[in-house]
């Protein structure tokens, strides 16, 4: 099954910075292997995309990377960057889909990962408009299946805000998930 994901950015998601946590990483993880995806469409944005790239690696599941545009990513912190970076390097495959940036270059990434996807993970915060509104109704409208996670990510977020600052401290790297049962 191939999958695609699409997220407003990390700060509508309340992530403390472009990394992915480990609790949006968790919950990329737990819907990879729920919705048993076998490939991984993304173009790697900071967020959501990052964590499901990050969660595809842990389970060993091949990579397609669709780049917007040449330099994509020259905006971005350093160290989303470098996690971007790191990732593109472990895809299978990459598709450059536009030279040059253009407005319309991150929608149409997303749209193109779309139609190539059986389903798409969403974290849509119920904003009714934006890229993450477009692309879901155009998956819906094509006859995709939409998963939206944004109940399940406010539930880890919140218990991420009630845990000790010593916990969270030492759970802002995302790179490692432990849970039971796995």
């Amino acid at each position: 099954m191939f999958v695609t994901g699409i997220a407003p950015s990390p700060k509508r998601l309340h992530e403390r910075s472009d990394l992915p946590s480990g609790e949006l990483v968790f919950l990329a993880k737990r819907a990879l292997k729920f919705y048993r995806a076998t490939h991984l469409l993304t173009s790697l944005n900071p967020g959501w995309e990052q964590a499901l790239a990050k969660a595809a690696v842990e389970l060993d599941l091949p990579i397609i990377v669709a780049v917007p545009y040449r330099g994509q990513g020259e905006g971005w912190s350093r160290e989303a960057r470098r996690t971007y970076e790191d990732l593109l390097s472990r895809a299978r495959e990459v598709y450059n889909l536009k030279g040059e940036y253009s407005e319309d270059a991150g929608l149409d990434a997303h749209l193109w990962q779309m139609e190539k996807a059986d389903t798409v993970l969403a974290l849509w915060d119920y904003e009714f408009g934006g890229e993450t509104f477009a692309v879901m109704n155009d998956a819906l409208d094509c006859g995709k299946n939409v998963v939206n996670l944004w109940q399940d990510w406010e539930h880890l977020d919140k218990m991420r805000r009630r845990a000790p600052s010593n916990v969270t401290a030492s759970r802002q790297s995302g790179a490692r998930i432990y849970n039971s049962g796995d």
